[in-house]
């Protein structure tokens, strides 16, 4: 049995329209996507410098998420980057899927080289594999994992 002209044009748009009706949503985050491990970190005002080698401090950038890890635990934060800045804020503590708790304090951020709820940096390096960003007080160096 032959399916009729009618039959399958009808089907060829209703496929179209499934197909035209689905988005996919992709990674905004350009180069900053992927893993970055966190080397070293630069003091501003006394140019003093602390290798952060060992510390296994991670920023995972994904479309407009910042997740940090390190030993201690796993923190997920809002991001935006708009030319050369780059802004972070909203942390919660990632404790299990749904069951995030925001952070009060920025203290739990510190070892990741941030110092407030709602931080502002500027991008000065941003290639394949190697990161700088700058805040008012510390500069941070990163390295693509």
């Amino acid at each position: 049995m032959k399916p009729s002209v009618s039959f399958l044009i009808l089907a060829l748009l209703l496929m179209l329209g499934f197909a035209g009706s689905c988005t996919f949503e992709t990674d905004s985050s350009g180069k900053l996507a992927g893993m970055w491990h966190l080397t070293s970190v630069d003091t501003v005002g006394t140019g003093g410098r602390n290798n952060m080698r060992d510390s296994a401090s991670f920023w995972m950038f994904e479309n407009k998420l910042l997740q940090l890890s390190n030993r201690t635990g796993t923190i997920t934060m809002r991001f935006n980057r708009s030319g050369d800045s780059l802004t972070v804020s909203k942390p919660y503590w990632y404790i299990n899927q749904g069951d995030d708790e925001a952070l009060e304090d920025a203290s739990g951020l510190r070892p990741f080289g941030i110092n407030s709820l709602q931080e502002s940096f500027k991008v000065n390096t941003l290639t394949g594999g190697k990161m700088i960003l700058q805040s008012q007080t510390l500069v941070l160096h990163f390295s693509k994992f």
